[in-house]
């Protein structure tokens, strides 16, 4: 970005969010500025035209002050209508812009691929949203409320001095040239500065959400003064960022004013030289000062609008960086339907391989997985820690993508299903359950809209939570604190499942689903689930092998492969991991994996 063109950057790199009908309401707000700028020159001249009355003292003088009067309170006051007219607009498009980018940037954060959240803290980007936001729209605040109208004034001033003298226009137009070297050099010089600052912000801002995210621990642990510290390294230099910005501010500011009162001085002493050879009345000197300090105001202006726009600017490229990150591939897939029915397999895996790099090194999540499940039928998956048992679920729900082999649904490659098709058919409940602040019944109708409350009941009744729902004062309707927090785990669990219930879908992905659940929760879910199975597929991870004992088939996976294969009552009778997972307690035995990639 030119240091000097912030306009240019907001109607270039902002342009995909500006709102319908933006131009027309911007070519309104020009042709106002325009016209507030001409009202701008009329005090100036007719307060010299007074001045000459006075010193004329011929005919009516003071009648004809009165007309020069009512003229100039009818400019001022025809001045401020516009200009608050100008304003409303300029705002109005403002905060339609700021809801369009809020709304495509969210969105689009949704749609980044999971391994850009493996960089980033959240925080961090929460700030850079907030901040960059917050920078595009000020960016078209400051170009229609700020520099235009400044520079409309300073034209309008300049075309006005020019008419009557143009000698003192030439001299007056020189301190604009000089004038803006300078901001030129001040923008340029802070641009570093400016990144420094954004980049250290955004490692408070990630900081202080992870440590809210961990407040327990950090509290059992009691780690707080520990961890303030490590803010205060951040903290510390963002203030000598900060401190050497200011130190470079002041000296820009200082030659600005500088050069304005050399400028000015110059200015007034060719007026003056002009009268006292006969060349310019009295009035026109005090016109001529004041049509000058309004070109010197708009200047402070401009010095201050670009400054602000060049921190606007640096702001609002971090947010433009997260939206030209490229979306994850899932979302590039065209909406698709199914073109096999019950005749072809509901999912294969066919030599699947998954792998990402961790410290520059390779690891191997999943290592030629071959899988084929048969509509309606329950598989159940177990093994050690870290064997990549979840991994198999995050594939078949586009979150990664196989690094080798191909997955098929329904006879569908998985990779040329849309992900509206895929989130139809596929249920997921996820070991830690996504609640967010809003009712219990927000929460188990998530994502579908226009439920009736029978049918809300029915879900939550068929996950064993109806009764605890209505003991609570305000039943369904009952606030959700952020993540759940005044939930027990078994009841986040059994909304997540109620969320199943509700979707119906024909194949159900549980990744530990009953894991926060007590025995007697967990048998009642149990039985529900398998009434859900009926006619439906069923894949199920989970650490406790006993809710895999009426599965048709389980799959056990160590170390990426899937190393047996068999009804529960087979594997237990027979020698190998499943075997050893039971003699401990449904336990994981240690993996032969290294720590680091235990830890991946």
């Amino acid at each position: 970005m030119n240091s000097l063109s912030p306009i240019w950057y907001a109607f270039t790199r902002l342009k995909p969010h500006a709102p319908v009908g933006w131009r027309k309401r911007l070519l309104v707000v020009s042709l106002l500025m325009i016209a507030v700028g001409a009202l701008a020159s009329a005090p100036p001249l007719i307060v010299g035209r007074i001045v000459d009355s006075l010193s004329e003292r011929a005919g009516p003088v003071p009648s004809r002050i009165g007309v020069l009067l009512g003229c100039l309170m009818a400019s001022v006051l025809l001045r401020e209508c516009l200009q608050a007219a100008r304003k409303f607009l300029v705002e109005d498009t403002a905060t339609r812009m700021e809801k369009s980018i809020r709304m495509a940037v969210s969105g689009h954060l949704l749609r980044l691929p999971l391994q850009y959240y493996r960089h980033h803290l959240v925080g961090e980007l929460q700030g850079r949203l907030n901040r960059g936001i917050e920078g595009a729209t000020k960016l078209v605040k400051l170009a229609f409320l700020d520099l235009l109208p400044a520079a409309a004034v300073a034209a309008a001033a300049l075309i006005t001095v020019f008419a009557g003298n143009p000698a003192i226009a030439l001299a007056m137009i020189l301190v604009i040239p000089v004038s803006l070297v300078i901001v030129h050099r001040q923008v340029a010089s802070q641009r570093g500065l400016r990144e420094a600052l954004r980049t250290r912000k955004e490692e408070i801002d990630g900081k202080v959400v992870e440590l809210l995210g961990g407040l327990e621990t950090v509290r059992a642990m009691h780690t707080e003064n520990f961890e303030t510290e490590r803010i205060e390294v951040v903290a510390e230099d963002l203030r000598r960022t900060e401190i050497r910005h200011h130190r470079w501010m002041a000296f820009y500011d200082a030659a600005k004013s500088v050069n304005e009162g050399a400028f000015l001085a110059a200015v007034i002493g060719l007026v003056v030289w002009l009268v006292l050879r006969g060349h310019a009345s009295v009035g026109q000197v005090l016109a001529a000062t004041m049509l000058f300090q309004r070109i010197l105001e708009p200047l402070r202006e401009v010095h201050r609008v670009y400054d602000e726009a060049s921190e606007a600017c640096v702001n609002a490229e971090g947010l433009l960086e997260i939206q030209d990150e490229p979306a994850d591939d899932s979302y590039a897939t065209q909406p698709s339907s199914w073109t096999c029915g019950n005749a072809c397999p509901a999912i294969e895996l066919d030599k699947v391989d998954f792998s990402y790099r961790k410290a520059g090194t390779e690891v191997m999540a999943l290592k030629g997985a071959s899988v084929r499940v048969r509509e309606g039928e329950f598989v159940g998956i177990c093994g050690p820690t870290a064997a990549g048992k979840s991994t198999m679920l995050k594939l078949l729900l586009r979150l990664n993508a196989p690094s080798r082999g191909r997955i098929v649904i329904r006879g569908q490659n998985l990779a040329d299903i849309d992900r509206s098709t895929l989130a139809e058919a596929v249920g997921y409940v996820p070991q830690t359950p996504f609640l967010f602040s809003g009712t219990i019944a927000d929460n188990i109708t998530y994502g579908i809209p226009s439920v009736p409350m029978e049918r809300v009941i029915a879900a939550a009744t068929r996950a064993q939570l109806h009764h605890e729902i209505e003991a609570l004062e305000e039943g369904y309707q009952t606030q959700v604190s952020e993540r759940g927090a005044n939930l027990s785990g078994g009841q986040r669990q059994r909304i997540a499942v109620a969320r199943v219930f509700l979707r119906d879908p024909d194949i159900l992905l549980l990744d530990e689903a009953m894991s926060a659940l007590d025995n007697i929760s967990e048998s009642s879910v149990q039985k529900a689930i398998e009434e859900l199975m009926n006619g439906r597929t069923v894949i199920s991870v989970a650490h406790r092998l006993s809710s895999l004992r009426n599965a048709d088939r389980i799959l056990v996976v160590q170390d990426g492969e899937i190393v047996q294969e068999g009804r529960f009552v087979d594997l237990e009778s027979r020698e190998g991991l499943f075997a050893e997972l039971l003699s401990h307690g449904s336990g994981s035995p240690r993996s032969s994996r290294s720590p680091q990639e235990r830890a991946a």
